[in-house]
């Protein structure tokens, strides 16, 4: 199924649909723990401009880094998956209107389809580079 690019007007469903997933608050938490883990980034390369500082200290900010925002990553994506059936509605509305077909039509996809359908959404770089204002509004 053949995609049209996302245009301003797709920006009020997107919002509603976020909003119906409960994503404000993730992403507000994301923010503040980016904001912990960047100041821990900070003092480890602190620590390590430090010509008596252990370099394992300094390795071992950063692994705890990576772990954090992993976990961080799990939790929107157990969030989104929990809460995804609320706003089923608007996805199947969105995804027709961008595919230019019935919404019937999206609700007849095998999963596989679906799923890619989806994917193909995420994928988008205009929906990428919304999403990172949408986020930044929320800091």
């Amino acid at each position: 199924m053949e995609m049209r690019k996302l245009s301003s007007m797709d920006l009020f469903p997107l919002l509603n649909i976020m909003a119906k997933i409960g994503i404000k608050d993730l992403i507000q938490e994301v923010f503040k723990k980016r904001a912990e883990y960047v100041k821990k980034d900070k003092e480890g390369k602190a620590k390590a401009d430090n010509a008596e500082a252990d370099n394992a200290e300094a390795d071992n900010a950063e692994a705890d880094n990576a772990m954090v925002g992993a976990e961080v990553l799990a939790q929107i994506t157990e969030l989104v998956f929990l809460n995804i059936g609320r706003a089923q509605n608007e996805i199947n509305t969105l995804l027709a209107k961008l595919c230019n077909v019935a919404k019937a039509d999206i609700e007849k996809l095998s999963m596989s389809e679906y799923v890619g359908l989806v994917t193909d959404f995420l994928a988008q770089e205009e929906f990428k580079a919304s999403l990172n204002v949408i986020m930044s509004s929320f800091k």
